[in-house]
């Protein structure tokens, strides 16, 4: 076991925030200290500017678009969920049927039904997935019920 002494040991390097934090609440904290965080970098405000140019487009026949591609944990579905959730904050507010940005997960097997079904699921709205696969020459994935069904 090694043991140092407090002058050996560096002063933590706390944000402000942090250091006024004064919660007596463990749980709290802990809490605190686990929310998701945006780290901005250039490579993250370049990637979400040009999302918003994309966004911005006018409306034609054929849209620009474009792919978010790099190794894992570097940072593409959190890059996705901030713009989303910076689109969608007005049509949240007006608690209407429009969503300006639709994000989800592409499923595992590539198909159609598949790529519908994760989108009514985005939506809250219930799974149609398994009349689809009727349709699709009988592929059946399995999907878990929403709350409330």
């Amino acid at each position: 076991m090694v043991s140092a002494s407090p002058a050996q040991v560096p002063a933590p390097r706390f944000q402000p925030p942090v250091l006024e934090d004064k919660s007596t609440d463990l749980f709290d904290r802990v809490q605190q200290v686990r929310k998701v965080r945006w780290v901005d970098y250039p490579v993250a405000t370049a990637a979400t500017n040009w999302l918003n140019g994309l966004f911005e487009y006018p409306e034609t026949h054929r849209p620009p678009c474009g792919l978010i591609y790099s190794d894992t944990n570097n940072g593409k579905t959190t890059i996705c969920r901030k713009f989303a959730r910076a689109k969608n904050e007005a049509a949240e507010a007006d608690k209407g049927t429009r969503v300006p940005v639709l994000m989800v997960q592409a499923p595992a097997i590539p198909d159609v039904g598949g790529l519908y079904d994760a989108m009514l699921r985005a939506r809250g709205q219930r799974s149609i997935y398994p009349a689809l696969a009727a349709h699709s020459g009988g592929t059946r994935l399995l999907t878990a019920k929403l709350p409330g069904e």
